[in-house]
């Protein structure tokens, strides 16, 4: 039997064919049927060893023999950086694939990762590295969580507050990585390619391990309550900023559009933009009034907003001055030895009320009782 590819319309005659077409996942290269007897590609130069059908099932997925065209289910886009190897020579990690699984792509292509250029070579013990950290901090938090959980009385009020679910969201995207590539398998790399995008937006959703300070830090908590006890100035802040943004927007696109003939504002809704930038005093200078108006609109919305934000900013900054002293306070106490001069003071109190007698004791025994305590109490 002659070697394959052996096509019907490869150069007729039933010669062997001059090219082949090589199918990952729909990337499509065309070569020389030559070229792969000294292909740096392993499994491709398998392909000339093949002797039949089933001996080609083991190096290749699937084969069109009326356009000679191998097919095989890997990953398109790790494929375009060993096509660069076939076109140039040099192999480059690109920025697409993950290290880990690019060099998972080098061992199925027969590739020697000694190859691969030195900056992308130092990348993935990097990946490794980060890798291994990474589950080392996300078992611990995932420790503590579940220690806090069983020790919490209510489990629903536990799952309800807030740190918590930060706390599962932050974890979450670590297991779902985890699971969808056990779930894919070596050869399954379709599925993480499809789920790219689910797994990158997860994958953002790490930062929220810095909202876990919070529980730490108390300019962190102070913050938190001062959001939630200034909702109403917040929405007042919105308001004030909406309202002026419809004033001033139309002003400056008659303004500027109108009279002075600017193509910057193109429209009133693009001069929203321009009027929110400008009542926060940003000013990123992408769309400038040019014209005499335009500029004393420009004016009147900037004093108009640097007014509007300072009147629920000051109740703010007053609320989380208010916050931050009595969250200090609270850690104050919870650190001062308070318990053990109650305890002594309430003691001292009954020994008093025991050795009194008559009204006179009684009354002489809460007194020393009282002072017992405000002395506690400081």
């Amino acid at each position: 039997m002659e070697p394959w590819p052996c096509s019907a319309g490869g150069g007729g005659g039933g010669t062997r064919a001059r090219h082949v077409i090589i199918n990952v996942g729909g990337c499509r290269v065309r070569l020389a049927w030559a070229a792969l007897a000294r292909c740096p590609l392993a499994r491709l130069e398998r392909l000339r060893a093949c002797r039949g059908h089933d001996e080609l099932l083991r190096v290749c997925d699937d084969y069109d023999v009326s356009r000679d065209e191998f097919f095989f289910d890997r990953s398109p886009c790790a494929f375009r950086a060993i096509v660069a190897l076939l076109r140039a020579g040099k192999l480059r990690l690109l920025r697409g694939p993950c290290a880990l699984a690019f060099r998972d792509e080098l061992a199925y292509w027969g590739i020697d990762e000694a190859r691969l250029e030195r900056c992308c070579g130092e990348c993935s013990p990097k990946c490794r590295s980060l890798f291994v950290l990474e589950t080392v901090c996300v078992a611990w938090f995932s420790f503590e969580f579940l220690l806090r959980s069983l020790q919490a009385e209510s489990k629903c009020a536990f799952l309800r507050a807030p740190l918590n679910i930060i706390d599962i969201l932050a974890l979450l995207p670590f297991y779902v990585s985890l699971l969808l590539g056990l779930a894919a398998g070596p050869g399954g790399t379709k599925l993480l390619e499809r789920a790219g995008l689910v797994l990158r937006l997860l994958r953002a959703l790490r930062v929220l391990y810095v909202m876990r300070l919070a529980r730490h830090s108390l300019g962190l908590r102070s913050l938190g309550l001062t959001v939630r006890r200034c909702a109403r100035e917040f929405g007042l802040l919105l308001l004030f900023l909406c309202v002026a943004m419809a004033l001033f927007a139309p002003l400056v696109h008659l303004a500027e559009r109108e009279l002075g003939a600017r193509r910057d504002f193109s429209s009133v809704p693009a001069s929203y933009w321009w009027a929110v930038i400008s009542m926060t005093t940003v000013g990123y200078g992408d769309m400038v009034p040019r014209s005499l108006p335009g500029q004393v609109v420009a004016l009147s919305s900037i004093l108009s907003g640097i007014l509007l934000m300072a009147f629920p900013v000051t109740s703010i900054f007053h609320t989380f001055s208010r916050s931050y002293s009595e969250l200090k306070e609270q850690q104050q106490r919870a650190t001062s030895p308070e318990p053990a001069l109650r305890e002594d003071s309430t003691r001292s109190a009954t020994a008093t009320e025991d050795s009194s007698q008559g009204p006179d004791g009684v009354g002489q025994a809460a007194d020393s009782a009282d002072a017992l305590w405000v002395r506690a109490e400081r």
